[in-house]
C-alpha cells in the first residue's frame, strides 16, 4: 500500500511539472522562436536585417520575420531601439533577453493590410519588468480592456474596431519576462496574433471582439 501511495504521489508530481512547464515555457525566447517558425516566419541573420525587413512596409510587400538577441548587450540595444527611445515612453532598464517578431500581410490589389508586432523582453529583475508592464498597459487606455491572471501570468488585453479597421493589444507578464502583442489593420482578422496566443497559451485580445 505504501508503495502504491508513493507511486500515486510521483504521478501527481509529474503531472504538475508537465502542466506548469507548458505555461512557464511560453515565456522563453526559445518558445517564441519555435512558434514563429511554425507560423512560417523567416529567421533574420542579424538585428540589422530584421530592421530592414521591419522598415520595408512602404514597399507593399508581405513580410514575416523574427529575431532573437544573441546576448544581453544586443538585447539591451534592441529594447532601446524598440521601446525606450520611442518618445521616452518606457522605462530605461537592463535587459537580459529580447526577441522580436514582425508580420505584415497585404491583400492583393486592395492595399489593405494587417500588421503584427510581437516582443518578448526579460528584464534583470521583477521590479523593472513590472514597470515595463505598467507602461505598456498604459498605452491601452483608449481602448476597451480586460485584465486578470491565468496559469501564473498577469495580462491586460485591449481591442477596438470593426470589419473595416481594428486594433488589438495584449500585454503579459510572468516573473521577469514581459510579452507584448499588437495587431492592427484594415481588416478584422486574428491570424497572426491569434496563432501566437493559442500556441503560447495566452489570453487573446480578440476575445473582447465576441
Amino acid at each position: 500500500m505504501k508503495k502504491k501511495m508513493l507511486s500515486m504521489a510521483a504521478a501527481i508530481t509529474m503531472a504538475v511539472v508537465v502542466l506548469t512547464g507548458c505555461s512557464s515555457n511560453a515565456f522563453s525566447t526559445a518558445s517564441l522562436a519555435k512558434t514563429a517558425e511554425k507560423y512560417g516566419m523567416e529567421t533574420a541573420d542579424s538585428y540589422t536585417q530584421y530592421m530592414k525587413s521591419y522598415l520595408s512596409y512602404d514597399k507593399g510587400l508581405d513580410t514575416s520575420v523574427y529575431y532573437v538577441a544573441e546576448d544581453s548587450k544586443e538585447a539591451l540595444h534592441m529594447y532601446d531601439t524598440a521601446f525606450a527611445v520611442n518618445l521616452g515612453a518606457y522605462p530605461a532598464m537592463e535587459v537580459k533577453e529580447f526577441a522580436a517578431c514582425y508580420d505584415v500581410r497585404f491583400e492583393e490589389n486592395s492595399g489593405n493590410n494587417v500588421q503584427t508586432e510581437i516582443y518578448m523582453i526579460t528584464a534583470n529583475d521583477s521590479d523593472s519588468a513590472s514597470e515595463l508592464y505598467d507602461s505598456l498597459v498604459g498605452m491601452c487606455a483608449p481602448y476597451e480592456t480586460d485584465s486578470g491572471t491565468k496559469n501564473g501570468y498577469t495580462y491586460t488585453i485591449a481591442f477596438v474596431g470593426n470589419e473595416n479597421r481594428s486594433m488589438a493589444i495584449g500585454v503579459y507578464m510572468k516573473g521577469n519576462t514581459v510579452i507584448s502583442i499588437s495587431q492592427r489593420g484594415d481588416t478584422l482578422t486574428d491570424d497572426c496574433a491569434g496563432y501566437f496566443c493559442k500556441k503560447l497559451g495566452l489570453v487573446s485580445p480578440f476575445t473582447l471582439m465576441e
